[in-house]
């Protein structure tokens, strides 16, 4: 029996880990009976859905396992990923199917991976959105709105100031630190250069009370890609830590060979374990602070976001995005990232129907680490 769309399940995996399980919470009171929470421990994953109610259950699922996982997506119409991936085989499995992707991940392979399979995905009829938390995710929603106003030819950067006293996932502490030091290509006035993340410094304007702050390059994929989706010349995507003086340490680390050996040497548990110790010695200074500048022939624009929670806005962000790609029917089978799908006033509408404004800081050019004014953006 051939079943409805509507009736058809939403597949959450990693559905009771940090980012998954706020996902689960918005979208089970909104898709009663479809929401279906996956995670390796199957008695975790069923106790987390009897608690979520509204029709949700929740199955044993490992993510490594080919069979398992093309088990698991039938009568499945849409999969949310929240989990890195050892190898994509529900990425492949949901292209291979036809089905509706979106991937939280910041993982460079996936993101070339997911690229690889855009013929496949646009002859199956499946449409795979990768890049969908805040960053990247609500990042190139910002920039398509910044680099509209600046102009064709653009250049723009992306920094996200995070404080470590807030409650990441162990899962983000390893991928950030499993980043630190990668190197990687981008694209620059039409020429590919080779970075390496954490190798390189730049000073970036954020709202007050931050204001300046020295951000590093980090392996987020987006920059890669913003020459093609947006057409600027330059992207780079930066990060700064708070407090500073483990931004110093950890850059340090990361400069002077230390990681890598202990990355050879199969030790990074033990770091990540002391960024864990850091977390609950600054339990409650969680707040974020996303930053996207442009500047190009029309002038320069600094939009921004602050708040407290960067899971939760992991969460706000995808949840928007899995909606969409739900009730539209007009975004087409191919591969994409949130700036190609994503008009940002109806967007940044519903971001801040949740909770979550886009501002604008304005500048003073003789002094902007002091002078400047945050200001709402209007969205109509």
């Amino acid at each position: 029996m051939k079943i409805n769309s509507q009736e058809k399940g939403i597949l959450i995996v990693g559905g009771y880990g940090h980012v998954g399980r706020l996902i689960a919470k918005d979208m089970a009171p909104r898709f009663p009976g479809r929401v279906v929470v996956a995670g390796r421990n199957g008695e975790r994953a069923q106790a987390f859905a009897e608690e979520l109610g509204n029709g949700a259950r929740g199955i044993a699922l490992d993510a490594t396992d080919s069979a398992a996982v093309e088990k698991a997506l039938e009568g499945m119409m849409l999969v949310i990923s929240c989990i890195d991936q050892e190898e994509p085989h529900l990425l492949r499995s949901a292209v291979a199917g036809g089905l509706t992707y979106i991937d939280i991940s910041a993982e460079l392979d996936l993101w070339e991976h997911a690229r690889e399979l855009e013929d496949e995905a646009k002859q199956n009829g499946a449409r795979v959105l990768i890049g969908s938390g805040l960053v990247p995710g609500t990042a190139g929603v910002m920039a398509r709105k910044a680099v509209a106003e600046t102009g064709p030819g653009s250049t723009l950067d992306v920094g996200i100031l995070l404080s470590i006293g807030d409650n990441f996932g162990t899962a983000a502490l390893d991928w950030m630190i499993g980043a630190s030091g990668r190197e990687f290509t981008i694209s620059e006035n039409g020429r590919n250069r080779q970075v390496r993340a954490m190798a390189e410094k730049r000073r970036m304007v954020f709202p007050n009370p931050v204001g300046q702050r020295t951000v590093m390059r980090f392996a987020i994929p987006d920059q890669v890609y913003y020459p093609e989706t947006l057409g600027v010349r330059r992207a780079g995507s930066w990060v700064a830590l708070e407090p500073g003086w483990i931004a110093t340490f950890f850059t340090l680390f990361v400069q002077s060979g230390l990681l890598r050996l202990l990355q050879r040497l199969q030790l990074q548990r033990g770091l990540t374990s002391a960024f864990e110790w850091l977390q609950r010695r600054y339990e409650g200074r969680n707040t974020y602070v996303l930053t996207v500048k442009a500047e190009g022939p029309d002038g320069a624009v600094n939009l921004y976001i602050a708040d407290r929670d960067e899971s939760g806005g992991t969460a706000v962000s995808a949840t928007i995005m899995a909606e969409a790609l739900l009730q539209d029917t007009n975004i087409k089978p191919g591969v994409w990232l949130p700036e190609q799908v994503f008009e940002p006033a109806p967007y940044f509408n519903e971001l801040e129907r949740r909770g979550i404004a886009l501002q604008e800081l304005s500048v003073q050019p003789e002094d902007h680490k002091h002078h400047h004014l945050n200001k709402p953006v209007s969205q109509h």
